[in-house]
């Protein structure tokens, strides 16, 4: 049984993500108590649109998923950034870090613009971002995350995002 929230005894479940506490360190609770780790088939879904029209990355990896309480860890490789994703989805947030070639942590949390940290070859890059609207669907396949979301640079906007995390379990 894979769900989340008031769902907890279903096959499939489905929900946004409400806003969270604000407390430093809030996701942290995924290791409290058993957990289940599976082995997954991870596809994502970068879709960015600015001033100069859509660009749409995708890739597909094997990682590992860890699920606990409703919380999931997912980890995967991303082999263009030469480098690793963890995507920890808790209640009220989601926090995706990226180390790599590119190293950037973006946390999600709907209606709420926060810094994002931003690294590349030549330099950091101070950014925000304003997350619209975040959800969550699992079944005993596996999930789908999404996000959509603003980055401003200087408090001018960027572009518009919406990625999708798709995972399947392959154990």
């Amino acid at each position: 049984v894979y769900a989340v929230g008031p769902a907890r005894h279903s096959a499939s479940a489905s929900w946004s993500l409400p806003a969270a506490t604000g407390r430093p360190g809030a996701a942290r609770h995924i290791l409290k108590s058993k957990a289940m780790l599976k082995k997954v088939e991870v596809y994502t879904t970068l879709v960015t649109t600015g001033e100069n029209g859509n660009d749409e990355i995708r890739t597909t990896s094997q990682g590992g998923c860890l699920m606990q309480d409703g919380d999931i860890m997912l980890r995967y490789p991303e082999p263009d950034n030469h480098g690793m994703a963890h995507l920890l989805i808790t209640t009220g947030l989601a926090d995706l870090k990226r180390q790599g070639d590119v190293r950037s942590r973006l946390t999600f949390i709907e209606g709420q613009m926060l810094p994002c940290h931003y690294v590349t070859s030549a330099g950091a890059l101070n950014l925000d971002i304003f997350t619209h609207s975040l959800s969550l669907v699992l079944t005993d396949a596996g999930g789908c995350f999404e996000a959509r979301y603003t980055v401003l640079v200087g408090g001018a906007h960027a572009t518009d995002n919406e990625l999708k995390v798709e995972f399947t379990f392959t154990e």
